[in-house]
């Protein structure tokens, strides 16, 4: 039941990252489109960071279900690159959400 549940959790995790690359990808060419309004500058870089967010942990798991391969255990670069690059954009990503709200806020003012 382990190892079944894992490869379903595994497939999923590499659908995740399929689907939100394509949607992240069409998001940065509509934005690119609206050259005019600041949002849509935020929205452009969100996209580009939303990409990044999704490799580092969803490629695991999908590797650690179908394979022995750990990637934070790959080398020591790996590991401190990989996890570098994953909270950076995380927070890159939660700060662009809040630059679009301030944004919004000082638009409607």
């Amino acid at each position: 039941l382990y190892t079944t549940l894992n490869q379903v959790f595994g497939v999923y995790a590499l659908l995740i990252c399929f689907f939100g690359t394509f949607l992240n990808i069409f998001l940065f060419f509509v934005c690119l489109r609206i050259q005019n309004n600041t949002t849509f500058v935020f929205l452009r870089f969100f996209a580009i960071v939303n990409i990044c967010t999704l490799y580092w942990w969803n490629l695991n798991h999908f590797f650690n279900a179908f394979s022995s391969i750990n990637l934070p255990t790959l080398s020591k670069w790996a590991c401190k690159i990989g996890n570098y690059i994953q909270f950076s954009s995380l927070q890159i990503a939660a700060w662009f959400l809040v630059l679009i709200s301030v944004d919004g806020v000082m638009s409607v003012y």
